[in-house]
Parts: structure tokens; sequence; C-alpha cells
């Protein structure tokens, strides 16, 4: 699952939810926009921290594998 946050503040409040909410099963929680790592069942960015990760030459997250797609906030993203 990808969450994405249009700040890296919501982000963080999300992936700290999802890290409450998973706490006690296997579920990985990863927040790539704070700290880099998207190794996670539920990976939790930001649309600029993806995108500069996805543009950038270097190991980037693979998404080959994507189930589910989560935009909060959307009008934020697709405004008016």
């Amino acid at each position: 699952m990808l969450v994405l946050g249009h700040i890296r503040e919501l982000a963080n409040q999300i992936a700290a939810v999802y890290e409450k909410v998973t706490k006690f099963s296997d579920i990985k929680v990863s927040n790539f926009a704070q700290a880099g790592a998207c190794d996670g069942h539920i990976v939790v960015t930001t649309l600029g921290k993806l995108e500069a990760n996805l543009k950038s030459r270097g190991k980037s997250i693979d998404l080959s594998e994507l189930r589910c797609l989560v935009v909060d906030e959307a009008d934020h993203f697709f405004g008016d």
C-alpha cells in the first residue's frame, strides 16, 4: 500500500497512526517522507518525495506489486 500526503507533517501523522494500528501484527510501516526507507508493507510519503525518488538514477521505490494507493486530502493534489 502506498499512502500519499501533500506535506511531510501530514505524512508523519499518517505513518504514526498506521504504526499504532499495526503494532501487534506482522505489517511493517515505512515513513518514506521522514526516513527514506521504503521496505514496508505500507509506505507513507509525500508526492514530492515520491517524484524525486522515481526520477533519481539510484535505487527507487519498486511499485511493481502495488495493490492499493491512498491519496489523503486529494483536493490538494487535484485542486481547483
